[in-house]
């Protein structure tokens, strides 16, 4: 890639310092990638903060081709300039083997790798826990909270993590109404127990 001396302090800032992928479609965060490793050419003095946003990058793309199911429908938003709150990774990483079938996801079956990527996606792509692009019964669009809370596979403990990483979207009546229908009565109480500590 061949970059203009001239450009490199302006793309440098850009690129290393005002790095936020977490609001870049796949397509962005691969060009990223590109001018990353271009930047590693020019100045021994940022090749470590480039190689380390390039290692960011990479997880980053790893996250949106394994999580790709709601891609095309976040794409689209951006193209349109339509709010959707954030990258689709993470709530479709915690629909993971719902029991719902009418509820899409990439991925089948949950594993602890499932439960690694939820907290990757969290610290790397933070917007992710404001997305809104998925459906559920009667709710037009679910937040990730949600998500974590009708899912029996999703852990106390994330659902934790989940709110002291600000998912703190208030779960409205009919969601609550929801969880309480899907989920058994112990767990029903460990979400409540969870969110009344949130506020």
């Amino acid at each position: 890639m061949s970059l203009s001396i001239n450009l490199l302090p302006e793309i440098s800032t850009t690129i290393l310092y005002n790095f936020n992928p977490s609001q870049m479609s796949g397509k962005e965060v691969r060009e990223c990638g590109r001018g990353v490793l271009g930047l590693l050419f020019f100045d021994k003095q940022i090749k470590d903060i480039a190689l380390s946003r390039l290692a960011e990058l990479k997880k980053i793309n790893e996250m949106i081709n394994k999580y790709c199911i709601y891609n095309d429908q976040y794409d689209e938003a951006i193209k349109r300039s339509i709010d959707v709150g954030g990258p689709p990774q993470l709530l479709d990483a915690l629909l993971t083997e719902t029991n719902f079938h009418y509820v899409s996801r990439s991925i089948e079956t949950f594993s602890i790798d499932t439960e690694n990527d939820i907290r990757t996606i969290v610290k790397l792509m933070p917007l992710s826990i404001n997305c809104t692009i998925g459906q559920y019964s009667m709710l037009e669009s679910i937040y990730p909270i949600f998500a974590a809370c009708i899912n029996p596979k999703i852990s106390a403990s994330t659902i934790e993590f989940l709110l002291k990483s600000k998912a703190n979207q208030e779960l409205q009546d009919e969601e609550l109404l929801l969880i309480e229908e899907n989920v058994s009565n112990e767990r029903y109480e460990i979400i409540v127990n969870l969110l009344s500590k949130k506020t």
